[in-house]
């Protein structure tokens, strides 16, 4: 007759949870290894959207005659976005994290959010007289005001209306006349208060300048439940339909 050991009743489950636990953690790996290329790096702060040392800063180039020709340009880019914002109520600092996409023309911008990994969270299609976005799980809204539909939707200050011109290096003045950065002058001032600087930019093609790194700072009306909203973009891939490279 075999005899059970009554230590033997309480290692088993220990060792299965263990085995579990490796296995699982080996399988996460793998996923993470497959999902992470070079520009799918995870980032986890606010610091980490940092660029590479080949990039040019204000110092680095001389002249402006080979920034983008026009603030109107077509583009596509995609890239990293970190958002960070303190809430007025309890000055509790929120922080978002992840990958964007956006492809501009004439007639429409459409844009993708993503997270850190990959995973949709928001597609949004800006046209001038409606804003259309889509999440997942939920029904597709619309409103003509698409960064009144953002915040209200997801809870994200961000100025989708007016972050076109800022990536191609552009802002309106209070004439509504284009003014333009450049690694010269690498700072804007909106006529709505956002302090746009342009730290990094990075050649394209043989003839042009485009922006890789922008910080975004604002601080809203006191009566706004935001007190304070810092937006940091680096561009990974660029793509001007109209230029000449």
């Amino acid at each position: 007759m075999i005899k059970h050991n009554p230590s033997l009743r309480i290692l088993w489950p220990i060792l299965f949870l263990l085995i579990f636990t490796i296995t699982g953690c080996q399988s996460i790996d793998r996923k993470l290894t497959n999902l992470e290329t070079p520009s799918q790096t995870v980032k986890t702060s606010f610091k980490d959207f940092e660029t590479s040392p080949k990039d040019f800063s204000s110092q680095d180039v001389e002249g402006s005659s080979r920034l983008i020709g026009k603030c109107t340009e077509p583009a596509t880019l995609s890239g990293r976005i970190s958002l960070n914002y303190t809430l007025a109520q309890n000055e509790k600092t929120e922080s978002l994290h992840g990958k964007f996409t956006w492809k501009q023309h004439k007639e429409a911008t459409l844009i993708g959010l993503y997270s850190p990994l990959g995973q949709a969270m928001a597609l949004i299609i800006v046209r001038p007289e409606l804003t259309i976005l889509s999440t997942p799980n939920r029904p597709t809204i619309t409103a003509p005001d698409p960064d009144e539909l953002l915040y209200k939707q997801l809870g994200w200050p961000l100025p989708v209306a007016e972050l076109g011109l800022w990536l191609l290096g552009c802002a309106t003045d209070s004439d509504e006349k284009f003014i333009q950065a450049s690694p010269q002058n690498p700072e804007l001032t909106t006529t709505n208060g956002w302090f746009i600087r342009y730290n990094r930019w990075v050649p394209y093609g043989e003839s042009q300048l485009v922006p890789k790194r922008i910080d975004m700072t604002h601080s809203p009306p006191q009566n706004s439940p935001i007190t304070t909203i810092k937006i940091r973009v680096v561009v990974d891939d660029w793509e001007l339909t109209s230029s000449n490279k």
